[in-house]
C-alpha cells in the first residue's frame, strides 16, 4: 500500500529563487509530504532574467532515474502522487506518461496533479506540439487540472471570458474524466480582484453519470509581477484537497489564503530588480512565510476583520439542513438547532448512516441541492453528495477524544471542521457570523459553508 503522503514531483529547478521544484517542494514537505523531486531543467535562475543558462533533461534520462528508482524497490514502496509541472519537450512529456504508467501499476489509487504550463495572457511557453499531447494523452490522466485561463482555452477551445463560459471549459475537461479542475485565473476585467474556480466531477446515479460543482474564491488583486505562483499553487492544492477530500472549498479557501499571505509579505518586503536594464519581479517570500504555510491566516492583515477568503458555491443558497449520523459529542448533545438558527433552516433529528438518504433529507417541496447533509460518517457523505445533496461532512481523527471530554477539544481535533470556527461550544449563544466578503454582497448566491458549527451559522446568515 502506498503512503497516503508520497510525492514524486516532476518540475523545472532553479538555483536561485523559487519557480518550479523551489516553489513546490518546500510547502509540500511542510504540510506532511515526503517529497521526492525531479528536475526537468536546471537553470541558474528563472527565464525572467536577462541570461539564464543549464541544462535541460531528455525523455532517456528522466527514464533513466525512474528505472533506477524501481530497480532499487523505491517505486514498489507507492506514491501516492505524481505532480508535474514546467515541461518543455515531447519527448520528456511522453517519459512522463510511461512514468504514470509504472507508478499506477505499484499503485492503482496514485493522485495525478498536473499543471499543464503551456503559456499565459495569450503567449505559449512550450513548443505547439506540446498542446495536442496534453490534450489528447496528458488530460484523461489526470486526478487534478490546474490550468490557468490561457491554458484552459488551449486545452478545451473555450474562450474563458466570464464564469458561465468557465465552468463550460472545466466540464468539457471533467467529460475527459478529470475529476478536479482548478483554474488558477479567472479575471473579471476589474483592478482590485482575481478569482480562482476549482470544480469537481461527481458521480451520480446511472452508469458513468456525472454532474459538476463549481467553487469561486475572490481575492484582492495585488500590484505587481511574480513568478513560481502557480507552481506554488499546484502544490498547496495537492496538500490541502488531501487534507480535506470532502470539502474542496475549504481546501480551496487554504490556498487561497496562503497564497494572500506570502503575496501580501513579498510586495512589504521585496521590490523589483533591474538587472542589465531588464525589470526582473522580486522573488517570492516564500521560506520567511513558513507560519502561512503550515496554518493559513484566518484574517486578513492588519487587523482586517473579514476572513481572507471565503468561497461562494455556484448553486443556490441552503434552505433546509439534515444532521445525518453526525457525532452528538461533537454538538454536545444538543443537536444542530443550537448552533443554526431554527427559523433559517428546517431540521431533521439525528439519523442513523444506513437511513435511506432520500428519506433522511426529505424536505418537500425543497429540492435536493438546497439541503445541507452534516454527517460523521464519510460513506454516508459520498452517497449524499451523488444523489445531488449539498455536504458538509465532520469526520472525527482516529485518536479522537472520548464523548465525555471537552467539546472544544473534539472539534480542534477533528478531521475537515472549519479553519474559520471561532467558538461555539462554550455553552453560551454562537458567535456571530462574520459578514459576507465585499464581492458576495451584491450576488444572490451564499457563500459555501465548511464544516464547523460557526461555518454552519454564517452559511445560514449570509
Amino acid at each position: 500500500m502506498a503512503s497516503p503522503r508520497r510525492v514524486l514531483s516532476v518540475q523545472s529547478h532553479v538555483v536561485h529563487g523559487y519557480v518550479g521544484n523551489k516553489s513546490a517542494v518546500f510547502p509540500l514537505q511542510l504540510l506532511g509530504f515526503e517529497v521526492d523531486a525531479v528536475n526537468s531543467v536546471q537553470f541558474c535562475c528563472h527565464t525572467g532574467y536577462p541570461k539564464f543558462g543549464g541544462q535541460v533533461l531528455d525523455g532517456d534520462a528522466l527514464w533513466s532515474l525512474v528505472a533506477g528508482l524501481e530497480e532499487n524497490g523505491l517505486v514498489a514502496g507507492g506514491y501516492s502522487h505524481l505532480l508535474t509541472g514546467y515541461i518543455g519537450s515531447a519527448t520528456f512529456l511522453r517519459t512522463v506518461l510511461r512514468t504514470h504508467a509504472l507508478l499506477r501499476a505499484r499503485c492503482p489509487d496514485l493522485t495525478y496533479v498536473c499543471d499543464p504550463v503551456l503559456g499565459d495572457h495569450g503567449e505559449l511557453y512550450v513548443p505547439e506540439a506540446l498542446v495536442e499531447i496534453y490534450k489528447e494523452e496528458v488530460v484523461p490522466l489526470a486526478t487534478l487540472l490546474t490550468p490557468n485561463a490561457f491554458e484552459c482555452e488551449l486545452l478545451t477551445g473555450v474562450a474563458v471570458v466570464d464564469e458561465a463560459a468557465a465552468v463550460a471549459a472545466v466540464d468539457a475537461l471533467h467529460a475527459r474524466g478529470v475529476k478536479l479542475v482548478a483554474l488558477t485565473s479567472l479575471d473579471y476585467g476589474r483592478d482590485d480582484e482575481i478569482a480562482m474556480l476549482l470544480s469537481e466531477r461527481i458521480p451520480t446515479d446511472g452508469d458513468e453519470a456525472w454532474r459538476s460543482e463549481q467553487h469561486i474564491l475572490v481575492l484582492p488583486r495585488l500590484r505587481g509581477r511574480y513568478t513560481g505562483t502557480g507552481d506554488l499553487t499546484a502544490a498547496l492544492l495537492l496538500a490541502w484537497l488531501t487534507a480535506h477530500p470532502l470539502e474542496p472549498a475549504l481546501a480551496l479557501e487554504k490556498v487561497g489564503a496562503t497564497l494572500n499571505a506570502i503575496l501580501r509579505k513579498t510586495l512589504r518586503e521585496r521590490a523589483p530588480r533591474v538587472i542589465a536594464g531588464k525589470e526582473v519581479p522580486p522573488e517570492i517570500a516564500l521560506i520567511t512565510s513558513k507560519a502561512a504555510i503550515e496554518v493559513p491566516p484566518l484574517r486578513a492583515p492588519y487587523g482586517g476583520a473579514r476572513p481572507v477568503a471565503t468561497c461562494r458555491a455556484l448553486r443556490g443558497a441552503i434552505r433546509a439542513v439534515a444532521a445525518v449520523a453526525a457525532p452528538p459529542a461533537f454538538f454536545g448533545g444538543r443537536g444542530l438547532s443550537y448552533y443554526v438558527a431554527i427559523e433559517k433552516v428546517r431540521l431533521t433529528d439525528h439519523l442513523a448512516p444506513d437511513a435511506d438518504i432520500h428519506a433522511a433529507c426529505a424536505f418537500p417541496p425543497i429540492p435536493p441541492d438546497a439541503v445541507l447533509v452534516v454527517t460523521g460518517d464519510e460513506t454516508v457523505a459520498r452517497r449524499a453528495t451523488a444523489a445531488g445533496y449539498r455536504c458538509c461532512a465532520i469526520l472525527p481523527v482516529d485518536d479522537a477524544p472520548a464523548a465525555d471530554d471537552a467539546d472544544d477539544d473534539l472539534a480542534t481535533r477533528a478531521r475537515g471542521l472549519s479553519w474559520f470556527a471561532d467558538g461555539g461550544g462554550d455553552g453560551g449563544d454562537p458567535p456571530p457570523p462574520p459578514p459576507p466578503p465585499h464581492w458576495a454582497s451584491d450576488r444572490s448566491i451564499a457563500p459555501y459553508a465548511t464544516s464547523s458549527p460557526a461555518g454552519l451559522t454564517r452559511l445560514v446568515y449570509c
